[in-house]
């Protein structure tokens, strides 16, 4: 059984955690679909600078200390804790 918690992104590295989901799921998604050049200049450390620049009213889901997803755009940042069999 996983346990998730989705919360308010505070810390340091829930911030570096939003910016790699940022990273991987545009490589992910767009890879052959978008022109390659933007890709390879869309980097994890662009990524990171711009979760570090615009830190509030995010949520980040963790699975104990890793952040499986980033940037849940909220006005009123919430914690609770969800439970799900995987």
């Amino acid at each position: 059984m996983a346990e998730y918690v989705i919360k308010p992104m505070e810390s340091e590295a829930e911030i570096d955690g939003k910016g790699y989901v940022h990273y991987r799921s545009w490589h992910e998604t767009y890879t052959g679909l978008i022109d390659g050049a933007y890709l390879k200049w869309h980097t994890l450390e662009k990524c990171n600078a711009i979760a570090h620049r615009w830190p509030d009213h995010l949520l980040v889901a963790k699975d104990g200390e890793k952040v499986v997803v980033g940037g849940i755009i909220t006005d009123k940042a919430v914690k609770y804790t969800k439970t799900n069999k995987a």
